[in-house]
């Protein structure tokens, strides 16, 4: 188990919804996963930088782990997470490195559309 010390980071799981734009139409938006906000450890890869549409963009990976759960397993790359409320799009995961089903890593970038 990891000790709750570690977990410092505020975390809350984001699915990609439809909400009423007020003219009878709906445009895209982000609602939080049911279950609500979960501790996390987020460590941070170095960061990248890439040139898109002429422009050098910067990207940040690294891995967030949290306690596996059922909604922590259900998560996939479709969802995005905010960390300490700083949107990371969901590039792998969840993964259960060992096999014990007490934690979850999810590889996350920031700086790219989620």
């Amino acid at each position: 188990m990891i000790p709750a010390g570690k977990l410092r980071n505020r975390c809350v799981f984001q699915v990609e919804t439809q909400v009423p734009d007020g003219g009878g139409g709906y445009e895209l938006g982000w609602a939080a996963v049911t279950g609500g906000a979960v501790r996390g450890r987020y460590l941070p890869a170095s960061p990248r930088e890439d040139v898109r549409a002429g422009r050098l963009e910067a990207a940040e990976a690294g891995v967030l782990t949290v306690r596996s759960s059922s909604v922590t397993r259900a998560i996939t790359s479709a969802n995005r997470v905010l960390i300490d409320d700083i949107a990371y799009a969901i590039k792998g995961g969840p993964t259960d490195f060992d096999q014990r089903r007490e934690a979850l890593d999810f590889k996350v970038e920031r700086g790219v559309a989620s």
